[in-house]
């Protein structure tokens, strides 16, 4: 996991969003992943905004919002503190509906409301209080009512109890405060790790485990994964959540499938390189292999390999390369491993840039300006590599970018050569040297700007593709924030957040978010997760996007290009493989349920059989006609079944015509019966696992 990089505290972005630790992918975690999350393996980077730190295994983080004053948004200028004033529907009673004038002025959007603290639903059927750790939710009876069926329908391992408690923050409603409860029934048949389920606890009620992205799938009880778009075909694990960003901002490009997939490959080389590089942060070395990879093949930056090669060196059994370095080897090594992730997020973000080039935003201007200042930049690096300076394209940048006062000014001091259209110093000393000096500030001027209009254009695709501010997930599903287009300057690099929904007031939705920095030491489960509200609506202002981008000028945490995806089940169940083992896949609604009904019959019939206690007759009684398998696959019967059904038919045969010894065939039947029971047992808790998982996937309706 990456966080900030040297980042000092003036120049957060507020004060009162407090940055947390986020999880991320790195290195072997893409190689080895399957069905378990693999949070052992990843390779967290960790540098703090004073000082460097050590890194921390991590989730993710939610900021803490301070309340916001709403007066901008309203229809008239008055501030929310007294909802009177912009109440637009006395006769429906609802004290607050805001006019949001996003796009258009005819653009109206009902959105939750600020009162003493707390964010009130648009419809006034629930009340979540703001601040870090909250754990104070309220809500109207039939809405609770609501959640709890939607939960239990979709086998959540959280149902929501009604407390006593009144809230008067409503006049139209009663209130209740709602406290959650861990239904561990729910969890058997999940296939999820301990680790992965909450825990019920008396004082806090529930536990959850210290990360995010395990918080989320603790709460929907099912290993989840980003839904991807019809034209997202790109092949990367679930996991994967920056390769599921990529591959989201692909499918919006115009190009031709041949030109994405180069940037793809691109952009996963140096994907893989920042991972590498974010493992040597951590372990302040370089193994061979990385070095090779990162150095000679990749970056192919002469400078930054050279200064590798000054900085680093092998260590004594050859195995690795270690800092060079008298005093403060450790701090030094890092500063330099910085730069080298740095300088693979640049590589990155010019990738980012060319696609985005192609994607159609919300106005063809904004893909215009992007497309005009990226091209410009790309015209000055190559100027600025053959040491040419032409007054053309740096007066053009100075332009185009924002608070060029300082760039004029230093203007002053230069003048056009007559024959050569190069910018040439006025001063007599160092003339090539205070040229250069010049172009590389426009350059790191246009550059920025570059950056800066490629994370407007990534937050403009918007409600219309289902991502960014178009995310609205079920109760069971999840939004999901995954940052990129970082800046060393100015953004962070907290890779991604999740949350997933309990409840659905009106157009906004209420989550249970946990987070990897509220953990202390080494705990794997707490209490300090939270209530959350959020607006539904795209245009409201008030989405999960909103609250957690960055604002695109100054990055604010998860980078410049930060998507906001949804999070579902993932595609193959925790017990996929015995799903096809078993012959249950591809089963629809009616099948599954017949199935799943079958086979807890014959568990059942089974239970009884190799019950050694029952006599003679109780077995043949028990045994009746034999088993009924019409309804379960028949593959699976075919090939798991049938000898073994045999074999204790047979066995009921010796027994009900008093072959031989009794106590030797009753102890055959028993036997006979506990091997089916041990096959069918594996059958109902796949069929199960997979009718759930199509539930809530949307499939079983």
């Amino acid at each position: 996991m990456y966080e900030k990089l040297g980042k000092s505290e003036k120049n957060t972005i507020s004060s009162n969003r407090k940055k947390e630790s986020a999880v991320d992918r790195a290195g072997e975690h893409k190689k080895n992943s399957k069905d378990s999350i693999g949070f052992e393996a990843l390779q967290p980077l960790h540098i703090s905004q004073r000082k460097m730190k050590e890194m921390i295994n991590g989730g993710c983080n939610p900021k803490q919002v301070a309340q916001r004053d709403l007066a901008h948004v309203c229809n008239n200028t008055e501030k929310v503190s007294n909802p009177a004033k912009v109440n637009q529907h006395k006769s429906n009673q609802q004290l607050n509906k805001y006019i949001s004038i996003a796009g258009s002025q005819k653009t109206v959007a009902q959105r939750y409301t600020i009162k003493e603290g707390h964010r009130i639903a648009n419809d006034h059927t629930a009340a979540v209080k703001e601040g870090k750790n909250n754990k104070l939710l309220y809500a109207t009876t039939e809405r609770i009512s609501e959640s709890n069926l939607a939960m239990n329908s979709k086998q959540m391992p959280l149902s929501l109890n009604q407390g006593s408690q009144k809230n008067g923050l409503v006049e139209d409603k009663t209130l209740y405060s709602v406290t959650p409860e861990y239904k561990e029934e729910r969890v058997t048949h999940s296939g999820l790790p301990d680790s992965l389920k909450p825990k019920s606890c008396p004082t806090h009620k529930v536990l959850l485990p210290s990360e995010c992205e395990k918080g989320a799938i603790s709460i929907v009880g099912s290993f989840t994964k980003t839904k991807r778009s019809e034209a997202n075909t790109r092949a990367y694990h679930d996991k994967d959540h920056a390769n599921a960003r990529i591959g989201e901002l692909l499918a919006q490009s115009t190009a031709d499938g041949g030109v994405k997939d180069t940037w793809y490959t691109t952009w996963s080389t140096f994907d893989e390189g920042r991972d590498k590089a974010a493992k040597s942060y951590k372990n302040i070395s370089y193994s061979k292999s990385d070095k090779v990879f990162i150095f000679d093949t990749t970056l192919n930056d002469p400078g930054l390999s050279k200064d590798f090669l000054k900085k680093f060196k092998e260590n004594d059994d050859k195995t690795k390369f270690v800092p060079n370095f008298v005093y403060s080897s450790d701090k030094r090594g890092r500063e330099f491993c910085k730069k080298v992730v740095y300088k693979f997020d640049e590589k990155i973000a010019e990738v980012e840039t060319e696609i985005m080039k192609t994607v159609a935003t919300d106005t063809l201007a904004h893909k215009t300006e992007l497309i005009t200042a990226a091209d410009l930049r790309d015209k000055l690096k190559n100027f600025f590599d053959t040491g040419e300076y032409p007054k053309k394209e740096i007066d053009e940048a100075i332009a185009m970018v924002p608070n060029s006062a300082g760039l004029l000014q230093a203007l002053n001091k230069f003048r056009e050569d007559s024959e050569t259209k190069e910018y040439v110093s006025k001063d007599t000393l160092y003339k090539q040297k205070k040229v250069k000096v010049l172009a590389e500030k426009v350059l790191m001027s246009i550059s920025k700007h570059v950056a800066n209009l490629t994370g407007r254009n990534t937050r403009n695709i918007g409600s219309g593709t289902g991502l960014n501010t178009g995310v609205n997930p079920d109760i069971g599903q999840s939004y999901g924030i995954i940052g990129g287009n970082y800046d060393s300057e100015e953004g962070g690099r907290w890779n991604w957040h999740w949350a997933s929904v309990i409840m659905k007031p009106g157009e906004d939705n209420v989550t249970m978010e946990a987070h990897a920095s509220h953990k202390q030491g080494k705990e794997a489960h707490n209490h300090r997760w939270d209530f959350k509200m959020y607006g539904a609506l795209a245009n409201s202002g008030q989405t999960f996007h909103d609250e957690w981008k960055g604002d695109g000028v100054s990055a604010d945490g998860f980078g410049k290009g930060a998507v906001t995806v949804l999070g579902v089940m993932r595609d193959k169940p925790a017990l996929q493989g015995k799903v096809e083992e078993l012959h249950i896949d591809g089963l629809g609604k009616l099948d599954t349920q017949a199935a799943k009904t079958s086979s807890a019959s014959m568990l059942l019939l089974m239970i009884d059989l190799k019950d050694d206690s029952k006599s003679k007759d109780d077995l043949v009684s028990t045994y009746g006609a034999g088993p009924v398998t019409d309804n379960l696959p028949d593959l699976f019967v075919q090939k798991k079944l049938t000898a073994k059904l045999e074999e204790l038919k047979q066995a009921m045969t010796k027994l009900t015509g008093g072959v031989g010894n009794e106590a030797k065939n009753k102890k055959a039947v028993n036997a006979k019966a506990d091997d089916l029971f041990l096959e069918i047992a594996i059958f109902y808790k796949a069929v199960s696992n997979y009718e759930r998982h199509n539930k809530l996937n949307g499939t079983f309706v």
